[in-house]
């Protein structure tokens, strides 16, 4: 399952999302991508669950895919969120008002939160896979990237 996961983590790092018409489809990649990867999860829990494996260690297996399936269930939830702001920036022929623009950085700040908070939660489920089975970190599989950008304010509302 590990290999799975940092399969999808290393597409998503490698094709970017940006603000325009093709980074409305590339998030909807990444959501589709972190979908199949969650069932995945939950029906590889399930499996160690029927097989009612002891286990050695004090976490059981199914705790840890599960709890991994939720940090992917996090990501997907923050790409959905993307989607709205991407969405406003792919619109062609936007208008050059100061209204406009100012929106366009407000939609560029919470993409980047977003996407941010998606890739944190990727490392996050690739920490608890980790915690699953410390061998996966000594592969050679790449570490989790630091996230780059802090939990964002609300925005005060416009006037």
């Amino acid at each position: 399952m590990g290999a799975a996961l940092d399969a999808v983590i290393a597409d998503i790092r490698e094709h970017r999302i940006a603000g325009g018409p093709g980074g409305f489809f590339t998030a909807l990649r990444h959501i589709e991508l972190l979908g199949h990867l969650a069932i995945r999860l939950a029906g590889d829990a399930h499996h160690h669950l029927n097989e009612g494996q002891q286990t050695s260690s004090a976490r059981h297996p199914a705790e840890t895919l599960s709890q991994t399936a939720g940090h992917i269930g996090h990501a997907v939830a923050h790409y959905t969120l993307a989607l709205t702001p991407l969405a406003a920036l792919a619109q062609p022929g936007a208008p050059t008002t100061l209204d406009w623009q100012l929106d366009a950085i407000d939609r560029h700040r919470d993409l980047h939160a977003h996407l941010s908070h998606a890739h944190q939660a990727l490392d996050e489920a690739r920490a608890s896979l980790t915690s699953l089975n410390p061998a996966l970190e000594s592969k050679g599989s790449p570490p989790p990237s630091p996230t780059t950008a802090a939990r964002t304010t609300p925005r005060p509302p416009r006037r």
